[in-house]
């Protein structure tokens, strides 16, 4: 898939909504990462179109102000139908 331009990140910030993506993709598929073993580890996963940021954007839209990401199940994976902006 060729690279397109969002906009959410330059070489010194990122977008809150691309904050949330690539920590999902860390906790999803990075086992170095801290929190791993609670998420990838137990085989929560990552729709494979959302591991483009264009993608997860697109379904998701721009993360409102005040919110995180979240599941409406907690034992399935980041995929469209049980993820949303929640409040913090």
């Amino acid at each position: 898939m060729p690279r397109i331009k969002h906009n959410h990140t330059t070489k010194t910030r990122s977008s809150p909504t691309y904050k949330s993506w690539h920590m999902m993709k860390q906790r999803c598929t990075n086992p170095q990462y801290t929190q791993y073993k609670d998420y990838g580890g137990r085989g929560i996963d990552i729709a494979p179109g959302w591991m483009y940021f264009e993608n997860f954007l697109a379904y998701l839209g721009e993360r409102p102000s005040g919110t995180t990401l979240e599941r409406r199940d907690n034992d399935k994976g980041y995929w469209p139908g049980n993820c949303y902006w929640a409040p913090k």
